[in-house]
């Protein structure tokens, strides 16, 4: 990518407590982390530009491309830089507006968890956001995609936390935004949507689905339900 047509953002990931105090992490922690911020990255950018709350990715040509700098030694300061095609972000404005989206669609999706919010009311919080965000709807499958995706890769992006660190700082050069998060932001992240009594009194509560026999030829089985 020709950097004379890009605009380049420093983002640095912070690892800090525990390990990456001694320049050490867990691989697993590690490669999830970077993982979990490369999707959410990607997918929240994409509804930015966009402006269609959907999973539906940027054209490989004009994607904005991720890449890690060189590890400093006895550190877990993850420098990356960020390129983003001048024909999708003209101007500072526009890259500050997209970390604005990135910072609140993080902020929301943490605090309808820690909200115990069901996952409807959590879809509707979201619609909302987006809506605030000049970003359209598309339909119900596509927004409750969008949901899911974030929330697996906001769930990898925290894997470090109590685990080879205590908190994760995102940091970006030109906007100068930053996203700290720490261990009680990790156990809401982590835990599920609120389910409405009422709605396990009608018997909507898991159940466990046992296979009983399939035919290999034409996919059809035999289930039964714990």
């Amino acid at each position: 990518m020709n950097q004379r047509n890009v605009s380049i953002d420093e983002v640095k990931l912070s690892f800090s407590g525990l390990d990456t105090d001694k320049g050490l992490i867990g691989i697993r922690d590690l490669t999830k982390a970077l993982n979990g911020w490369l999707v959410f990255w990607e997918t929240s950018t994409a509804a930015f530009i966009n402006k269609e709350l959907s999973t539906k990715p940027i054209p490989e040509d004009s994607r904005p491309k991720i890449k890690i700098r060189a590890f400093e030694h006895n550190s877990f300061d993850v420098l990356t830089d960020i390129y983003i095609p001048l024909t999708l972000v003209a101007g500072v404005g526009i890259v500050k507006s997209l970390w604005k989206w990135l910072r609140l669609l993080l902020k929301r999706q943490i605090d309808t968890k820690k909200a115990l919010m069901t996952r409807e009311d959590a879809i509707e919080a979201l619609i909302k956001l987006a809506k605030e965000s000049d970003i359209s709807i598309t339909n119900t499958i596509e927004t409750v995609r969008f949901i899911d995706v974030i929330d697996d890769a906001l769930n990898n992006l925290v894997e470090p936390i109590n685990r080879s660190a205590k908190k994760i700082v995102i940091e970006s050069k030109i906007t100068k935004t930053e996203i700290h998060l720490g261990p009680a932001d990790k156990l809401a992240l982590r835990s599920g949507y609120h389910i409405d009594p009422a709605l396990r009194a009608k018997g909507l509560e898991k159940h466990s689905v046992k296979f009983i026999r399939i035919n290999t030829e034409t996919g059809n089985a035999l289930i039964t339900f714990d």
